[in-house]
């Protein structure tokens, strides 16, 4: 990184020196964020203390101090810990709810009423602007050293957006990113939580985004903005910003970089192929299911290659091609004829991690290893993606009505109370058998407006 002196034409461009120009303008972003973030951690301290069980999907993120589990586990730079950290803050405010009196309530709303935390002014003003206020996705025009020029890329309003940016803006021309366009004093402020994309992965985004608008106009049961708009944005950043984060790792034998590598063969004789396996001398047997091929040193055992049985098939584990094409070579001339090649199945870090954050297999996010706190997010939100979709779809116990018309029928509603509670019982019995924090699934009763037919139904 180039070192800027104080008297050096500043790098913005504008002819003047650098303290005359944008090192003022990083001094006073400095102290604004921290107070900024020093409010934001103030709001959610007092989020869990008056609610630790808080059905904002975002709330478990906070557990611990998030910089440095960031830190410890990706070692990024300490500046991109600190503003993911104000980001997941800020999503939390914007948008969370909280348990008050047993009923789910706007944490934006509760903050600001008797009993709330203490906040600075400056703190409490930006808190206020950024309540209640969507997420959104704009396409960068222009990027100067105060403001910059927006595009609306969901309103269908081409119409240019010159927006103040209290931040140092680190973003270019064409990008596309979800911000909260914040308004005071008759001009538009953009706010810190900064959400990017790819210019490609942005346009994909907005096309899906557009087309659920679209089709909310037109259904009976209405999805709120959200559902459709910050639950997409946030959901697909999350998986963004988690796969930029992974590291290159290459396999110190083969000199390649990580790619898992199965090689399946079909079995026409497994008596033999164990007796096979037991012969060799670089084969560990874990009984007759699982066999490590393993070099041999005095220090210990080094593992090359990991072989599983799964009924009449054998698979072959790797952790790169390379060493795939060895482990192959090795078990065709232990085993011959006993064995036949069927398929390669391969998968990089990459998609690995896309599949653990997209897919709703719970086991598999278990035992990922992406931090606890993203995992967590992740889960909430693929829940809450799953049985949002359920309240709109045909459920065959409800005689394929969808659970939002059948919940107005009296003749259902009895019904659609024991189905969302089945959901939570289950819900909660697969968190436990995993080990980690139940979900908190209170806004399907809200949903279906449930909450005073359940309780009533529950005792």
């Amino acid at each position: 990184m180039i070192k800027i002196g104080r008297n050096d034409p500043c790098i913005c461009g504008s002819g003047k020196k650098y303290k005359n120009c944008c090192l003022k303008k990083e001094i006073r972003t400095a102290n604004q964020n921290f107070v900024v973030m020093s409010t934001l951690k103030q709001a959610a301290a007092w989020i869990q203390l008056n609610d630790p069980e808080s059905t904002a999907l975002q709330a478990r993120i906070f557990h611990g101090n998030f910089d440095d589990l960031l830190q410890k586990v990706y070692g990024i730079a300490e500046e991109s810990a600190h503003a993911l950290t104000l980001y997941c803050y800020e999503w939390l405010i914007a948008d969370g709810y909280m348990m008050v009196n047993g009923r789910a309530e706007k944490i934006g709303k509760c903050l600001f009423e008797e009993g709330g935390p203490v906040m600075e002014r400056e703190g409490r003003e930006y808190l206020e602007d950024l309540v209640g206020v969507p997420l959104s996705l704009y396409q960068i025009l222009e990027v100067n050293p105060d403001d910059v020029l927006l595009k609306d890329m969901l309103s269908g309003d081409d119409s240019p957006i010159r927006a103040i940016t209290p931040i140092v803006f680190p973003f270019l021309p064409k990008e596309i990113i979800g911000i909260r366009l914040l308004h005071r004093d008759g001009k538009a402020y953009v706010a810190r939580g900064l959400y990017p994309f790819t210019e490609e992965d942005g346009l994909k985004l907005c096309a899906e985004i557009s087309k659920a608008l679209k089709a909310n106009v037109l259904n009976e049961e209405k999805q709120s903005l959200f559902e459709i708009v910050d639950l997409p944005i946030v959901h697909n950043w999350i998986i963004t910003f988690a796969l930029q984060m992974l590291p290159q790792v290459r396999d110190a034998r083969t000199k390649e970089n990580i790619v898992h590598t199965v090689d399946v063969f079909t079995v026409s004789d497994w008596k033999a192929l164990i007796r096979a396996l037991g012969e060799c001398a670089d084969i560990k047997a874990y009984g007759d299911q699982r066999w490590d091929w393993v070099e041999r040193h005095e220090d210990g055992d080094k593992l090359l290659a990991r072989l599983g049985r799964k009924e009449d098939e054998l698979g072959v584990y790797s952790i790169s091609l390379g060493a795939g094409d060895l482990a192959r070579k090795m078990i065709e001339k232990l085993a011959g004829p006993l064995i036949t090649f069927s398929e390669r199945l391969t998968e990089t870090i990459r998609e690995r991690m896309l599949r653990r954050l997209t897919t709703p297999d719970e086991s598999d996010l278990a035992s990922s290893a992406f931090p606890t706190e993203i995992k967590k997010a992740a889960r909430e939100i693929l829940l809450r993606d799953e049985y949002t979709q359920w309240l709109h779809q045909p459920v065959a116990e409800l005689d394929n009505q969808s659970p939002l018309r059948a919940v107005k029928s009296k003749d259902w509603r009895e019904r659609v109370i024991a189905l969302v509670r089945d959901i939570e019982e289950r819900e909660k019995r697969h968190a436990e058998e995993l080990g980690y924090t139940p979900p908190d699934l209170s806004f399907l009763r809200q949903s279906l407006g449930l909450d005073a037919a359940a309780n009533l139904a529950d005792s």
